[in-house]
């Protein structure tokens, strides 16, 4: 098993930091009595709690072995994600740039993106930051993360993360769903009653003239 472990030291200053603001917030708050200052304050006093409890919490960034990878959430606890159910990670560079032009710094996490979202998969941002890890070395943990992911469900494996039971676009639609009320007979009923005002045509009248579609290329072949 390897195992990155979190950085105290940065969220022991921000947490420092953050009380500071607290406590010149409450002090000029009980001079003034700004409903807004104390908003602020309070804003701070919560982000200082967050900051030192994630100072004392040894729970490591990542950890992960042949089955299963392990995540530190941003909120307290861990999730624990089987590599069958990992999408896909990569690294992501934020560049935080003056009047949007002039960069001014630079943010890298980790993207892990996997089953189990609303609305699509879900995704898990870890900051590089907050991981003890040699200069540069964000790329080096995406390689090792991208290559254990690989090791543990294969190349098809990869390729296919994500595309579910069926793979890629192949959904059932509503009407051919297990357990649906699609009637197959009466489906058939419809198809062949607007075939019959074609039958009834008289055949002196020559059907009107249509436009030849090219046919479309298609791709595959059927078997069976």
């Amino acid at each position: 098993m390897r195992v990155y472990d979190y950085r105290p030291d940065k969220a022991a200053m921000g947490s420092a930091f953050l009380a500071a603001f607290a406590i010149a917030s409450y002090k000029l708050w009980t001079t003034s009595g700004s409903i807004i200052v104390l908003i602020f304050g309070l804003m701070m006093a919560a982000g200082a709690a967050k900051l030192a409890y994630d100072a004392f919490n040894h729970t490591p960034t990542i950890k992960f072995n042949r089955d299963t990878l392990w995540v530190r959430k941003t909120f307290g606890g861990v999730a624990e994600i089987p590599w069958s159910e990992v999408h896909n990670i990569k690294l992501m560079v934020f560049t935080l740039k003056y009047a949007g032009v002039f960069p001014v710094g630079k943010h890298q996490y980790l993207e892990i993106a996997c089953e189990g979202g609303m609305f699509g998969a879900q995704r898990f941002r870890v900051s590089t930051e907050t991981m003890r890890l040699p200069p540069g070395g964000a790329a080096e943990v995406a390689l090792i993360l991208q290559a254990a992911h690989l090791e543990a469900v294969g190349e098809a494996g990869v390729a296919m993360a994500g595309a579910g039971k069926r793979g890629w676009g192949v959904d059932l639609p509503p009407a051919e769903q297990p357990g649906s009320d699609f009637d197959a007979d009466a489906a058939l009923a419809r198809y062949l009653a607007s075939k019959e005002p074609d039958a009834q045509q008289p055949h002196g009248s020559p059907a009107p003239a249509r436009m030849a579609m090219p046919q479309r290329p298609v791709f595959g072949r059927k078997t069976g």
